[in-house]
């Protein structure tokens, strides 16, 4: 019988969100359903710029990803103008 590995729900650690979170001073305590809710957020963002990457690779043929990428990608996009003032 073939064993199945258990996928975890969380790509990134809820421990360490919750920190990071916390260590603002700003917000202070947080609902425990915020960590679960940042790390299925930052999971789809990283899929959907990742997918845009995919097809940006295959019509330019390049094989590295660098910098320039993913502003390019940011400028391009209207979904991604909210992380311009972080990304250039």
């Amino acid at each position: 019988m073939k064993e199945v590995k258990k996928v975890s729900p969380n790509v990134f650690s809820l421990s360490k969100i919750k920190m990071i979170i916390q260590s603002n001073e700003k917000i202070g305590k947080i609902s425990y359903f915020i960590p679960p809710m940042t790390s299925k957020l930052l999971e789809i963002f990283l899929i959907d710029i990742l997918s845009e990457l995919i097809i940006f690779f295959k019509r330019r043929k390049e094989n590295k990803i660098k910098k320039k990428h993913f502003k390019y990608l940011i400028k391009k996009f209207q979904r991604f103008k909210k992380i311009k003032k972080i990304v250039i």
